[in-house]
């Protein structure tokens, strides 16, 4: 029941204090115009519902990717520069042996300026490291049918599997001022697209992000430790589901009180759980060897350019790109002490 008597009852235009408690659209002044009204509310009920789960998943979606993103924040930002239409990022040079860094909190204006930071140049970071975790929370729901590039962005499209309804989910909008992560399919492409790049089948993110741990230097040691934190994330996730005996399908169609609730316990706990894992690891010796590992593919690089044969123009530039000998020494100075062979 509520308190609210400003609602017509959708049956016989009476004043009404009843709320439909599945889709929370329609109002009856009692139970009995509420069951006549049924076999015409069901349908526009049944998208409610759905609307209200889907709008519910990709908030917690973000929600959950914003916490990971702050806790294993791993840029030294030194000074935020508001342009007025963007926001310049500059990052200051890296502590010896340190990966984490604390997000630059003093340094934002709001929590709109919070958000686009942490999500600036993410692109199928969220869908694809969460993957498993959207999965599970439309479970039955939707099918998750396509990931479409556009305009820098990997908004996820999902369909109700009649036809009904489609919408995007676009966790990481807010480096792109959008800040709202569920939309109508079509208000977001009339908003915020002019034309899609490409398309993927859905699994194509989770697949991209599973091959970032074997690339070479810092980028291998990010996704190494990406996924380190992902498997905090399920047992924390794990051990929630336990203590309130519960499931992510469940949780969405909880009343909006008990969801407030049961949301903020679960992003409490992944918090926690993230806290943790970041203050147990040491990864001082990876950013060494991947520090290392980066230098010797840039000489790699410079090694290759200073031995390519003759320009293609005919001339007799056997260094195309400029390497120099004083270039080489730069990079070895900024190396780790390693024994270097030119072969």
């Amino acid at each position: 029941m509520s308190d609210n008597t400003e609602h017509s009852c959708a049956t016989c235009g009476k004043s009404a204090s009843l709320q439909c408690g599945r889709c929370k659209n329609a109002w009856y002044c009692n139970r009995d115009c509420q069951r006549s009204d049924w076999k015409t509310h069901r349908k526009d009920c049944s998208e409610g519902d759905l609307d209200r789960i889907v709008t519910r998943a990709g908030t917690l979606l973000q929600d959950v990717f914003l916490i990971f993103a702050e806790r294993t924040y791993a840029s030294n930002v030194v000074n935020v520069e508001d342009k007025g239409d963007e926001l310049v990022i500059i990052d200051g040079p890296r502590q010896p042996g340190q990966y984490f860094y604390a997000f630059p909190k003093n340094l934002v204006h709001d929590e709109s300026d919070k958000k686009m930071i942490l999500c600036a140049e993410m692109c199928t970071e969220a869908i694809g490291y969460f993957h498993d975790f959207l999965k599970e929370l439309l479970t039955n729901k939707c099918s998750c049918t396509r990931r479409q590039q556009c305009q820098a962005r990997a908004p996820l499209t999902l369909t109700k599997e009649t036809r009904v309804k489609t919408w995007v989910i676009d966790p990481t909008g807010p480096q792109f001022s959008i800040f709202t992560p569920v939309t109508d399919r079509d208000a977001y492409w009339n908003k915020y697209v002019e034309q899609p790049i490409e398309d993927y089948d859905w699994g194509e993110n989770k697949r991209t992000v599973s091959e970032y741990p074997q690339a070479r230097g810092y980028n291998g040691l990010m996704g190494r430790v990406s996924w380190a934190a992902i498997r905090e994330v399920d047992q924390a996730l794990s051990a929630w589901k336990s203590k309130h005996e519960t499931t992510l399908p469940k949780l969405l169609r909880e009343p909006e009180g008990k969801f407030v609730s049961l949301r903020a316990s679960l992003l409490s706990t992944i918090d926690d759980g993230l806290r943790a894992f970041v203050a147990r690891s040491d990864y001082r010796q990876d950013v060494f060897a991947a520090k290392r590992e980066g230098t010797l593919m840039r000489l790699e690089s410079i090694r290759r350019a200073r031995t390519t044969g003759p320009a293609a123009n005919g001339s007799q530039d056997d260094n195309p790109t400029g390497a120099t000998d004083d270039m080489l020494t730069r990079v070895l100075q900024s190396m780790d002490p390693i024994n270097i062979h030119f072969l």
